[in-house]
């Protein structure tokens, strides 16, 4: 949440979008949704996971073995230009507009991970995220 409110002090104009966004009582919120997911990618809470394979898996041209460790890289998933674009490094709450998001891979976001071990409380962050960064920003 921290860096959430460093990209807005960073990027005035996008604070006053979401100013304005909060200003409005019948708004839900979308446009400080995608400043939180912009954020979030770039800088995760979680920068890396371990998994362990159940069993054999095809990616590829390749076979991960049963039982095999993996360590995912959130952090470089989250910022690769392949993913991304060329801008990938830059703050663009603007990717996550959901015609553009749609384009993107399923795989290639994912601060709270993903599948079955996904955290189970993402939806509660993400309601406390915009309740206190819309209360902050009301009030200074």
């Amino acid at each position: 949440m921290s860096t959430t409110l460093l990209m807005l002090a960073m990027h005035k104009d996008i604070q006053e979008k979401v100013y304005e966004e909060i200003s409005n009582a019948d708004s839900p919120l979308k446009y400080l949704e995608m400043v939180l997911n912009e954020a979030m990618r770039l800088f995760p809470v979680v920068p890396f996971a371990f998994r362990k394979t159940q069993g054999e898996v095809k990616f590829e041209d390749m076979t991960i073995p049963a039982d095999t460790n993996l360590f995912i890289s959130i952090i470089h998933i989250q910022r690769n230009p392949l993913y991304w674009g060329d801008d990938a490094h830059l703050f663009k709450p603007e990717r996550f507009e959901r015609e553009n998001f749609e384009k993107i891979h399923p795989y290639a976001f994912m601060p709270f991970t993903k599948g079955p071990r996904m955290c189970l409380g993402w939806r509660y962050a993400m309601m406390l995220m915009k309740i206190v960064i819309s209360n902050f920003l009301r009030r200074f």
